[in-house]
């Protein structure tokens, strides 16, 4: 499936280069070449200088169950694990990236008959949007039923959600735009 994401970097290219991929990330197991649906994207905890926009193939993303059971065996078989060894293993058994976070579906048909509905992210996380009926609008709660904040509508919620995809191969990204960021 082909996707327009955006990604941003410090410097400016026109190819990505497998050789720039970070060895550790912070918010995954894996590594490659991260793009988001927003059009304001992070490189990595850094200002970007550049945002690029770009059309992204994922064919075969890895179920988050199976990231997992590669990072354990990995770490299991006593094996010097990293990022990048995850990502190869992936690669070698099929898998050409990850959806690291998606957009949730949200049936307003279900929330409004019964005043909240559960969704699951791409990592595997619940949380539950409930309709608040005291002040209206709807209210985010983890699947402990912790309050986390609340949105004027679903379409306010769903515009805080992002698509994060990370794909492993410099062929499955082709630049479409690149335009200097001004700080």
């Amino acid at each position: 499936m082909d996707y327009i994401l955006y990604h941003g970097s410090v410097e400016s290219f026109n190819k990505f280069d497998e050789n720039k991929i970070r060895e550790d990330e912070t918010d995954a197991v894996y590594n490659g070449f991260w793009f988001s649906s927003d059009k304001n994207p992070s490189p990595a905890w850094v200002n970007p200088n550049y945002r690029k926009t770009c059309k992204v193939r994922l064919n075969n993303p890895a179920p988050i169950n199976t990231v997992n059971k590669v990072y354990e065996k990995l770490y299991n078989e006593g094996v010097d694990w990293s990022c990048t060894r995850v990502r190869k293993e992936l690669l070698k058994i099929g898998y050409d990236g990850v959806i690291h976070e998606n957009i949730p579906f949200i049936d307003k048909e279900q929330l409004n008959k019964k005043g909240y509905y559960i969704y699951e992210t791409a990592r595997g996380s619940k949380y539950k949007l409930v309709l608040d009926k005291n002040h209206g609008g709807i209210d985010l709660y983890d699947i402990q039923d912790e309050f986390i904040t609340g949105y004027y509508n679903v379409e306010d919620f769903l515009k805080s959600e992002e698509l994060v995809v990370v794909v492993f191969t410099s062929e499955q990204v082709e630049i479409l735009e690149e335009i200097p960021i001004q700080w």
